[in-house]
């Protein structure tokens, strides 16, 4: 395993999240030129947060399939299971929508009072609530398509949905024919099923069905899969990903109620955590590697493969420290991005409280793809409950008992909550791991 080949295999996939979070961006630019901008950017916000908590479920689809659909059987019932779990978030988002149930959701739970803001979230859920529907149909197909080495269609099809949404927002905001709240839901899910039908074609291009294409995947299983089998590896996953989604909003609430000036601590924290995610986003789909071609631990091309995911990682920790201890962070704020310079030198400081978050990410990138490919997954699960443990316990301490010792501002708080958290995972995740493996050779 040569690491040119990891890395012809990663690039493509290491830009697929810079492209997801442009059409991010441009549907809250398309919203700020349209009628009512606060109203509709409030409103398309909270049903976007609560939309990705409630669906976090159906993203591991992906994961199912690349780890588990290794022919043409397996590819039947693992898509097959997915798409159940996704009917069944479907009717769940569908109630919300289109009953009264939404609006007593939206009122009550989300607080939104302003009938106005309550019409424009139904008309907003009403499509969104095909989401389900539309993530499964790309991540499961996409999984294939990562499983074969296909990379560079996994990164053009999110291009396409790029253009897709920058061709719908022109018009939209040239016509203002619909409510801003429509444009961003039919955006949001419309473009992702522009990018899922562009992997269903590959796939058919490729291979002549999906079906096919899973017939010449390396060997996943040693064991016939059945749905209780399928439903054991994906329910650890899905609750990572609900835990994972639940995260920032506990820091947010955390660093709400520790800071004398919430509106300044949060913005200091979005400032910085957004130029985090903007610079370890690679990482996300950094798995894959493993999940490809490291069968297991004990196989010739673990070391490359961790040693390159750890390398990546540790790239942006070099970054996010020449930000953090250099005038280069402040300049970036301050002239770049724009914020003031009161919050540009406290996120600065921020940078560097995050900067070991992408080596730790990378290397857990790593024994989370070799888990997956030999179907242990519990541990992942049991890695961010852990990690989000951790994450609430040093923020109730550093807020409470350890405030008047240790005067950090509360953005800063809330970064290195989240590189403890991370570090602990990884920790967990790296021990588990090995102990399965020696549990297995014994």
């Amino acid at each position: 395993m040569r690491y040119g080949r990891l890395l012809a295999f990663f690039l493509p996939l290491a830009a697929t999240p810079f492209l997801i979070s442009s059409t991010h961006n441009i549907i809250n630019a398309a919203l700020a030129r349209l009628p009512s901008p606060e109203l509709t950017l409030a409103v398309f916000s909270v049903v976007k947060s609560f939309t990705n908590a409630l669906k976090a479920p159906v993203l591991v689809s992906g994961q199912v399939t690349a780890a588990m659909a290794d022919s043409r059987q397996a590819y039947r019932l693992t898509t097959r299971f997915v798409w159940t779990v996704a009917g069944f978030f479907f009717s769940l988002l569908v109630a919300l929508g289109y009953t009264p149930l939404g609006g007593l959701f939206l009122q009550h739970v989300m607080g939104l009072r302003d009938p106005e803001a309550i019409r424009l979230g139904y008309l907003a859920m009403r499509i969104t609530a095909f989401l389900p529907l539309t993530e499964v149909l790309r991540d499961s197909n996409r999984g294939i398509l990562i499983a074969r080495q296909r990379t560079a269609f996994v990164s053009a099809g999110t291009l396409i949905r790029l253009l897709a949404i920058v061709a719908l927002v022109l018009w939209a905001v040239s016509t203002k024919a619909i409510p801003g709240t429509q444009v961003a839901a039919i955006t949001w899910t419309g473009g992702l099923a522009v990018e899922a039908l562009i992997m269903v074609g590959s796939l058919v291009l490729l291979f002549g069905s999906p079906a096919r294409a899973a017939e010449g995947i390396p060997r996943r299983n040693d064991r016939r899969l059945t749905i209780g089998y399928v439903f054991a590896f994906f329910l650890p996953l899905a609750v990572m990903n609900t835990l994972r989604s639940a995260l920032q909003p506990l820091v947010q609430a955390g660093i709400a109620r520790g800071a004398e000036s919430a509106t300044h601590a949060l913005a200091v924290y979005g400032v910085t955590w957004g130029l985090v995610l903007n610079i370890a986003a690679p990482l996300m789909l950094l798995h894959n590697a493993a999940i490809v071609f490291a069968p297991s631990r004990s196989h010739p091309s673990w070391p490359r493969v961790l040693a390159f995911c750890t390398a990546t990682g540790a790239v942006m920790t070099g970054l996010l420290l020449v930000l953090g201890l250099t005038p280069a962070g402040y300049f970036l704020f301050e002239r770049v991005l724009g914020v003031s310079p009161a919050i540009a030198a406290e996120a600065s400081r921020g940078a560097l409280a995050f900067s070991l978050l992408p080596l730790f990410w990378g290397m857990r990138e790593a024994y989370w793809g070799v888990m997956m490919r030999t179907h242990r997954t519990r541990g992942i699960g049991i890695g961010k409950a852990v990690n989000i443990s951790v994450v609430g316990i040093t923020m109730v301490a550093m807020f409470g008992p350890l405030r008047p010792v240790v005067a950090i501002p509360p953005s800063i708080v809330g970064a290195l909550s989240l590189t403890l958290g991370e570090l602990t995972e990884t920790v967990l995740v790296v021990r588990t791991a090995v102990r399965e493996d020696a549990a297995g050779s014994a």
